[in-house]
């Protein structure tokens, strides 16, 4: 789930960005599911091509994670 995204433009065809994320994935571990969350923030710099936005760079940051057993 992607949430708030602030972007700053630079000019005509770069910018600069922080966009917020989170991740859920549920895996089997010892035979149970378990469900990971994680709270990402990302640092992104785009380019215009071509009429289009693109992510040129991205740096990426886990803010926090949990685990829990499921069922």
């Amino acid at each position: 789930m992607n949430g708030q995204q602030n972007v700053d433009f630079v000019d005509e065809t770069h910018a600069t960005g922080t966009c917020y994320a989170l991740a859920t994935l549920v895996t089997e571990q010892e035979g149970k599911d378990v469900l990971t969350t994680h709270a990402v923030r990302y640092y992104d710099k785009y380019v215009k091509i071509d009429g289009r936005w693109w992510i040129a760079e991205r740096e990426q940051y886990f803010e926090w994670s949990t685990n829990q057993t499921l069922g």
